[in-house]
Order: C-alpha cells, then sequence, then structure tokens
C-alpha cells in the first residue's frame, strides 16, 4: 500500500527524531539515576537531580538499560557502597564505569551480604 506523500514524509521524520531519555537522581551525592525509558547503547540520558546540584546534567548509555533500572553516574571500582536516594542499596562486584546498567550482573545488594 502507497501512503500520500504528506504521511510518507511524517512517518519517515517521526522515525529519525530520537529524544533523550531521561533519568532520576534524587541525591547529588547517589552513584546511580534511575531511567524512565529503555535505553539503547550510545543514547543519551538527561539527568534530573532534585536534591542539590547539579539540576541537570547528561551521560551517554555505555550499554542497554531497561526502563526504571539504575545507570552509573561515575566510574567506580569493584568493592564501592553504591548508594540510591541517599542510602547504601549494594556493593560492587566488578569495577563499573560512566553510563554502564547497575543491576545484579554487578551489584550484591545490601540483603544478599548479609
Amino acid at each position: 500500500m502507497r501512503l500520500p506523500v504528506w504521511q510518507a514524509r511524517a512517518t519517515s521524520t517521526l522515525q529519525e527524531i530520537q529524544l533523550p531519555i531521561r533519568a532520576v537522581l534524587i541525591d547529588a551525592a547517589d552513584d546511580v539515576a534511575s531511567i524512565l525509558g529503555d535505553a539503547r547503547e550510545g543514547d543519551s540520558l538527561v539527568i534530573e537531580c532534585y536534591g542539590g546540584t547539579p539540576p541537570r546534567a547528561s551521560i551517554t548509555a555505555a550499554e542497554a538499560i531497561p526502563f526504571g533500572h539504575k545507570v552509573a553516574m561515575r566510574d567506580m571500582p569493584s568493592g564501592t557502597v553504591v548508594r540510591k536516594y541517599s542510602h547504601p542499596i549494594g556493593q560492587l562486584i566488578v569495577d563499573t564505569r560512566l553510563g554502564q546498567h547497575v543491576h545484579t550482573q554487578n551489584l550484591r545488594g545490601i540483603v544478599a551480604a548479609k
């Protein structure tokens, strides 16, 4: 089926537009932010901080990260105690880079560590 010219142009244009994905950082001292969309490697993530500075920052996703998961806000060595919402949530079991997915593959939870 052939689309009318106006519809074909609109479809083509919409497919090329890529908006940044938002992520929420509750405290500027947190090590991770929660993303509000599915991110692919190389996607731009706009970080909105609600507790201190910076009020807004941007980083690049180093790998695919699913909606609601955590992204590293800085490079962290193995053994780092990771903070989210101003509280420790776990300890890294491998070195983790800025923009990487932080989840069970590289983070041992506080409960699991006991």
